[in-house]
């Protein structure tokens, strides 16, 4: 991990310091985590990321671009039970400001998202399904991508950990495989986080294959190996209110890819993101 992202993580940490805090030591409790929000609750959610990336060539590395992130989402539940949540959610603000390599700075403001509203349901223990209005959402283009309703629905998933169906305490953890990662979650302690009585979850996600073999366009076999690929996130969740309140993410995301047979080196790609997301009740 290189100087400046360390300083990236003091500068997250700092930010989140005027929120309140307090670790309570209760080892002996069962927790039945679930997603239960009554039907009228509202809440903004709020998101603030920065990421760089780089490349690596004959031991020479090459600074690619970095990205600063903002978004801000409001929540409605529009219809809350026993069985499931179903959100509506209105995009307030998206914004990327992207730098490349030639230091060529661009801002994309995603103006034409604000005030869409799109659905979806998510059930007790974290499933996500009914996704409407996505397909309705427009596409606009930014550095090395397009924002559509396919990345806004993926880009939800990320909010919501999937929770075990038993009774899990101090100490506990359980898996799950997406998009070929493996995702292991695991209870940490309990807090008293803004007022509100949370469990504090990690979860740290490892690539489930770490050498993947391709072909390119022209049929040219190439390798990618996964040689520090790792994701880890700090969720804060309100067990009593049924919500994620608090998300820290550190990705770390380190490969190199090389021609088959020849086993030549074509590049070696590193980025390093941070991210923090919060949830603020009306």
């Amino acid at each position: 991990m290189n100087f400046s992202f360390i300083i990236l993580i003091i500068v997250f940490a700092i930010i989140s310091s005027d929120v309140k805090y307090q670790e309570l030591s209760n080892t002996s409790k069962k927790y039945d985590l679930k997603y239960q929000l009554e039907t009228g609750k509202k809440f903004t959610f709020y998101s603030l990321g920065y990421g760089n990336n780089y490349n690596i060539v004959n031991n020479s590395k090459t600074f690619l671009s970095s990205r600063e992130r903002e978004l801000v989402q409001n929540y409605h539940v529009i219809d809350g039970n026993n069985k499931e949540t179903v959100f509506e959610v209105e995009y307030k603000k998206l914004e990327f400001n992207d730098i490349d390599e030639d230091k060529l700075k661009t801002k994309t403001n995603f103006s034409p998202l604000v005030g869409k509203k799109v659905q979806f349901t998510i059930l007790p223990k974290g499933e996500m399904t009914n996704f409407k209005g996505f397909e309705e959402l427009p596409s606009i283009p930014f550095p090395n991508g397009v924002m559509d309703g396919k990345l806004c629905q993926a880009e939800l998933t990320h909010m919501f950990p999937i929770f075990p169906e038993k009774l899990v305490g101090i100490g506990d953890t359980w898996s799950r495989e997406v998009f070929g990662y493996i995702i292991t979650y695991k209870v940490l302690s309990e807090i008293k986080f803004n007022g509100f009585d949370c469990v504090r979850i990690s979860a740290q996600m490892v690539p489930e294959e770490k050498i993947l073999n391709r072909k390119n366009e022209q049929g040219k076999e190439y390798t990618i190996e996964r040689i520090g690929c790792q994701y880890s996130d700090m969720y804060y969740f309100a067990y009593k209110e049924g919500m994620i309140l608090y998300r820290f993410s550190v990705d770390s995301y380190n490969e190199t890819i090389t021609r088959s047979k020849e086993n030549e080196i074509l590049k070696h790609n590193i980025r390093d993101q941070v991210w923090e997301e919060h949830v603020v009740f009306k």
